[in-house]
């Protein structure tokens, strides 16, 4: 267990670093563009595959997605400072412990 308390101190403090900004940007841009992308995959295979239509994009299906996309990364913003918040706890928690 001391081992991945170490792991986690140290890939946090080089978190930290970067600021907070960063780290909340990338991430939730990262979670983002993953989850677009796949539903534009998996759009693309239902359609070739289990509709057999051929696959085109309409101005209504580019607007979805920029739809898509704004609430998508407004969650993961709000997941990603969650997250900054509950690595901060667990770093204060493992670091002032062993003081």
């Amino acid at each position: 267990m001391k081992n991945n308390e170490e792991k986690f101190i140290k890939m946090w403090e080089e978190e930290k670093q970067k600021g907070k900004l960063k780290y909340i940007l990338t991430l939730s841009i990262r979670n983002t563009v993953m989850i677009v992308v796949g539903a534009i995959l998996v759009r693309y295979l239902i359609s070739t595959f289990i509709v057999e239509a051929s696959y085109a994009f309409k101005a209504d299906d580019l607007y979805r997605l920029i739809i898509l996309f704004i609430a998508i990364l407004i969650a993961s913003i709000i997941g990603s400072n969650y997250r900054w918040k509950n690595n901060e706890n667990k770093y204060d928690t493992i670091r002032y412990s062993k003081d």
